[in-house]
């Protein structure tokens, strides 16, 4: 058993407590309903049994209040003993007391490794493919799913006969404006030979316009949420999920689907703001 200390680190499963995610449900609830005013459909489609693993797009640089509004939707309807985990940034880790926070809710750090030891526990894994190129997308680019060229969640797939669930948020975007993605400046700046990829130009409460990666409140904007059919690639044998072109389909026909999705939650959102 690891010491209270590296418990928390984000690389123990047992670190999550579901009587611990029961007493932050109220809350999440409170602000699912008056401050996201979230619409989630699809929750009831998802596969009753484990390994499962969960695929989405996301928004609002470091906040990314659709990830916690997925959550909060998938335990509003199956409970909080069903184990799943979410990998997240491992800086975040870094940070104790939000860190432990985060580990108890069922977060773990984005590395292969624990991806391979959630659904080889049996668990399921929601994962952002996009990671912060797609949370720092300008907001121009708010209506598009880019998952980059992130394909290892289909390898894991595969090996594992894990569903694929596609879970596509529209709203999250309107919760910060980034109004460029800050790439060139990182570089012109020579902050990416630093390790800092991007220096984005945003605005959000409380900085206003602001440059760099800050934390800000959510602007309160409206989240849609959707979970899609399950996709399967069980039919693969283990020479093809070591095919990169392999991958690389079929990462593009689930990129494919989530736009799909994202597209017709646009469309739902145009039409129910529309006049009468």
């Amino acid at each position: 058993m690891p010491s209270e200390e590296s418990l928390y680190d984000g690389t123990h499963l047992e670190a999550r407590e579901p009587a611990y995610i029961e007493s932050w449900l109220p809350a999440a609830q409170l602000v699912s309903r008056l401050y996201f005013r979230v619409h989630a459909k699809g929750v009831e489609g998802v596969p009753s049994k484990n390994p499962v693993i969960f695929v989405g797009n996301h928004s609002g640089g470091l906040s990314t209040p659709d990830t916690a509004m997925v959550v909060n939707a998938f335990w509003n309807y199956w409970g909080t003993q069903r184990r799943v985990y979410a990998l997240v940034d491992p800086n975040i880790f870094t940070m104790a007391r939000m860190g432990k926070h985060i580990a108890r809710l069922g977060g773990l750090a984005a590395t292969p490794q624990m991806a391979h030891r959630i659904l080889g526990a049996g668990a399921a894994m929601l994962i952002y493919p996009g990671a912060g190129d797609e949370a720092y997308r300008p907001h121009a680019e708010r209506n598009l799913v880019k998952l980059g060229n992130r394909s290892a969640y289909v390898r894991l797939a595969m090996r594992y006969r894990a569903p694929v669930v596609p879970v596509v948020c529209h709203g999250g975007h309107d919760t910060l404006v980034v109004l460029d993605d800050g790439k060139a400046r990182a570089e012109a700046l020579g902050l990416d030979r630093i390790g800092l990829e991007r220096f984005p130009l945003t605005y959000s409460w409380p900085w206003g316009l602001a440059l760099g990666s800050l934390y800000a409140l959510p602007f309160p904007k409206r989240i849609d949420i959707s979970f899609g059919k399950s996709i399967r690639f069980d039919g693969f044998g283990a020479h093809e999920w070591r095919d990169p072109t392999v991958l690389k389909a079929c990462h593009i026909h689930v990129q494919g689907v989530m736009q799909g999705m994202l597209d017709e939650l646009v469309v739902s959102r145009r039409e129910a703001l529309a006049p009468a």
